[in-house]
């Protein structure tokens, strides 16, 4: 089965952290998370709004998809759309230090995304996942004259939905755990355009369980390579265009994707914390 979405942002006061929202299909799986949609120079941010806020070092971040997803199987075909789950997030973003004649900047976040998607147990296609998910990053980025890596780790837990399609002849289903993460290097051709390697990996580690009884061979797993390019317009305003391939894929859907994606920091008048 394979899905095309189209996801806006509406609401992000956060440091780029992009996400998908979370699109709940008949089977038990994992919710959609972020794979390669944060990349080059991912740890750096600074005070004010740049999706957003860092008063003091804190972070925080509010981020509220619209879907419009077409999904089409086995000769049949669903469209949903409209308000997909609400992700909240706080942590600590801190500050820039000098090491090894380059710079390190990292944070912390820890997401939840709550059930707030429209979602309905009679449709095998949903904008909402009718559970909770929690998913804290820790985001990182050393940059030494012109060469830069950046990486985002994420941990993943689901809660139980107690209202899962009924066409699953089970009361309760709860996804796995998961472990996932994007990570990049890249390098600064001419002045304010970066291009270079980027990818993904997600690995499921532990079973989906369906009445609290676990299900074998249910562990996802994904590997996502490519190459991207990063554009800064020198007015705080950033373009990122980026490719995947996935390969050593279990249980999911295999396929390639390109993401587009602007940034737009907004500084505060406060400078200093």
């Amino acid at each position: 089965m394979r899905a095309s979405a189209t996801a806006c942002l509406l609401v992000a006061a956060g440091s780029g952290a992009l996400g998908i929202p979370g699109l709940c299909f008949a089977q038990v799986q994992l919710p959609a998370v972020n794979l390669g949609l944060t990349n080059f120079e991912d740890g750096f941010s600074s005070p004010g709004w740049f999706l957003q806020e860092f008063p003091n070092y804190l972070a925080v971040e509010a981020l509220q998809p619209w879907v419009d997803l077409d999904v089409r199987a086995n000769g049949t075909s669903s469209r949903v759309r409209g308000f997909g789950d609400l992700t909240v997030g706080a942590g600590v973003q801190w500050a820039p230090k000098e090491i090894g004649g380059g710079v390190f900047v990292h944070r912390f976040i820890l997401d939840v995304g709550v059930p707030t998607g429209r979602y309905s147990d009679t449709q095998p296609v949903n904008v909402g996942n009718n559970f909770v998910v929690v998913d804290p990053y820790y985001a990182l980025t050393y940059e030494i004259r012109k060469l830069e890596f950046s990486a985002r780790l994420h941990y993943l837990w689901n809660s139980i939905n107690h209202e899962p399609f009924t066409a699953l002849g089970a009361n309760t289903v709860q996804p796995g755990q998961a472990f996932h993460m994007n990570y990049s290097v890249s390098y600064e051709v001419i002045t304010h355009v970066r291009v270079g390697f980027n990818g993904y990996w997600l690995q499921q580690t532990t079973d989906d369980k369906a009445d609290d009884i676990n299900l074998p061979h249910s562990l996802e797993r994904t590997v996502g390579l490519g190459a991207g390019i990063q554009i800064f317009s020198g007015r705080d305003t950033w373009i990122h265009l980026n490719g995947y391939k996935e390969t050593d894929v279990r249980n999911r859907a295999q396929g390639s994707s390109v993401t587009l994606r602007f940034s737009k920091a907004i500084p505060s008048t406060r400078t200093h914390p």
